[in-house]
């Protein structure tokens, strides 16, 4: 992947935002996509090493494709502010690549999800505010999403932990792909 700068078009902007995106994605700056390499540590299975080109790669295959059913995850340290910037950036390039019916879900306590009364008509869905410790109805309101739209694209921000622990711990569900990014406050991740 050559060097990008992650960044919405202003003219989608208002797009986005009636898709559901959250406000909070237009306030983050610019920046440069770089992930950052973490090995994940989970216990009972071997370490897995995520460098900077395995994720480079996955966005690689993602931005190829976006239409392709599959989960996505997207992390950022220490707020989640680029992982959203990032999300709605993707969300943007599923648009120009043809997928016209997205969604973007803020997931909030509560058993009630229209999602999961009713199943839309998207090709891609975003999903936002869930991490670790979050409630366990929230968590299973999201992997009862991901299960009922498993044929469709969809992008989970996460926050509290990199994207492959939080899906293999605590969904118990495989990612097609994934990025993890911190800024220069963030202790070295070991790898």
């Amino acid at each position: 992947m050559k060097p990008t700068k992650i960044k919405l078009e202003p003219n989608l902007i208002p797009l986005l935002k009636s898709m559901g995106m959250n406000w909070s994605a237009i306030a983050q700056k610019p920046f440069d996509f770089q992930p950052t390499s973490f090995t994940a540590k989970i216990d009972g299975l071997k370490p897995k090493v995520f460098n900077r080109q395995t994720q480079l790669d996955m966005m690689d295959d993602y931005l190829e494709s976006p239409l392709q059913p599959g989960s996505f995850c997207v992390n950022s340290a220490p707020t989640d502010g680029r992982s959203k910037l990032l999300a709605a950036w993707m969300m943007q390039h599923h648009y120009r690549s043809g997928g016209t019916i997205m969604k973007w879900h803020d997931l909030t306590g509560g058993f009630q999800s229209p999602l999961l009364e009713e199943r839309a008509n998207v090709s891609l869905l975003v999903f936002n505010n869930v991490g670790p410790d979050s409630s366990q109805t929230k968590k299973e309101k999201l992997r009862d999403l991901l299960e009922m739209y498993a044929d469709t694209a969809k992008i989970v921000i996460v926050n509290g932990c990199d994207p492959y622990t939080f899906f293999t711990l605590h969904l118990h569900l495989p990612l097609k792909g994934l990025c993890y990014m911190t800024n220069s406050s963030v202790k070295g991740i070991d790898l």
